[in-house]
């Protein structure tokens, strides 16, 4: 039974952490692959992202810190935008990367300080300067 929901608990999922955002983001995922997408809503957003244990704020801070030490610069605005979305302080991810220096070093951190900006002065907090057309690109910046 719980197999059958994990569709609709995802789109639940998504738009809580996305707002508006989620549609655009899927419909760009679909575009370029349907299967990736299901995976995408049905594991990580109906299942991984609805597990006990940890909070939405807790797994956005795991999320953006995985990100920005992976260089994934795309995925890293998106997750900035859905850890605001979901009340994490601009304060709060900026420690985070403060942090993220002693273990993924201080050009990761930059990087990562770089981006937070550039969503933070964004003139709208719709716009996370992110280009659903090319989510799944490494860097669309």
């Amino acid at each position: 039974m719980w197999k059958q929901n994990r569709m609709k608990d995802g789109e639940s999922k998504g738009r809580e952490l996305l707002g508006n955002k989620w549609d655009k983001i899927i419909e760009a995922l679909s575009s370029q692959n349907q299967d990736i997408t299901k995976y995408i809503v049905e594991w990580a957003y109906g299942e991984v992202y609805n597990r006990p244990g940890l909070t939405l704020k807790q797994r956005e801070l795991i999320s953006i810190t995985s990100l920005a030490m992976q260089g994934r610069d795309s995925q890293l605005k998106t997750h900035i935008y859905a850890a605001l979305n979901i009340g994490l302080t601009k304060d709060e991810i900026m420690e985070t990367f403060i942090h993220l220096a002693l273990f993924s070093g201080f050009p990761t951190a930059l990087d990562a300080i770089k981006i937070a900006k550039e969503i933070f002065d964004k003139p709208s907090p719709e716009d996370t300067g992110v280009d659903p057309k090319h989510i799944l690109e490494k860097d669309n910046a």
